[in-house]
């Protein structure tokens, strides 16, 4: 990588016709440059372009809180 291109993370989908691609733009000056590109399936939980799950959401956050969870409470 040129010295002030920074790493950077994709999300895509492959085609129907089981093709990835990729359009990706870089400076001019970065033309030329050797980059690796890494192909890491998304897991089923998470499809492309959301975020966390609710469910893991609460799994990481719960009892978290100051005040101690109590059942019935509001």
């Amino acid at each position: 990588m040129g010295p002030d291109m920074e790493p950077m993370q994709l999300h895509a989908r492959v085609g129907s016709d089981g093709v990835l691609r990729l359009d990706v733009p870089f400076e001019p000056a970065e033309a030329g440059s050797d980059v690796l590109v890494t192909i890491e399936p998304v897991p089923l939980s998470a499809p492309s372009g959301s975020g966390p799950s609710w469910g893991g959401f609460l799994s990481e956050t719960f009892g978290t809180g100051d005040a101690p969870a109590e059942k019935g409470s509001t």
